[in-house]
């Protein structure tokens, strides 16, 4: 199965268009522990069968900012929300950029909603949107923020 390693994280081709592998990121591992701090990461194919550029750079941009959009997400989950004990899950990597800075998605396990959890829009170092976990997935909420 081919496989590539891009800052520290191993992502593998599932042959069906999608690259899969966890990020452990220091941070987030300090935070969370090694059980819960690793963060799963699935990138669709770009156009030369490897992840869309758009994402890789992302997920570059996000290994060297670690530590500062932890505490970026973990502010606006408790200015918005008061969830309990969370568990990060997923990072997405959007492929929507406006000026140097991706979009992000981050959900989590969140012990107040389990049923829906918790997810974090982020572009760069702001938070665009807080809610269920289907605002770390959803790419028009990135869009329309970038279009505005």
């Amino acid at each position: 199965m081919p496989h590539l390693d891009i800052a520290g994280c191993r992502l593998d081709s599932d042959g069906t268009g999608y690259w899969t592998g966890m990020l452990r990121l220091p941070a987030w591992l300090a935070r969370f522990g090694s059980r819960s701090g690793a963060l799963y990461v699935e990138l669709p194919d770009g156009d030369d069968d490897e992840p869309a550029r758009t994402r890789l750079a992302g997920l570059r941009w996000l290994v060297a900012h670690d530590a500062a959009v932890l505490d970026r997400v973990l502010a606006a989950v408790n200015a918005r929300r008061r969830p309990g004990k969370i568990a990060p899950t997923t990072v997405i990597f959007h492929d929507v950029v406006r000026g140097r800075s991706p979009y992000l998605g981050f959900s989590f396990r969140c012990g107040s909603d389990r049923e829906h959890g918790l997810g974090v829009m982020m572009h760069g170092l702001r938070a665009v949107d807080v809610g269920g976990a289907d605002v770390a997935v959803l790419e028009w909420i990135a869009r329309r923020d970038a279009d505005r």
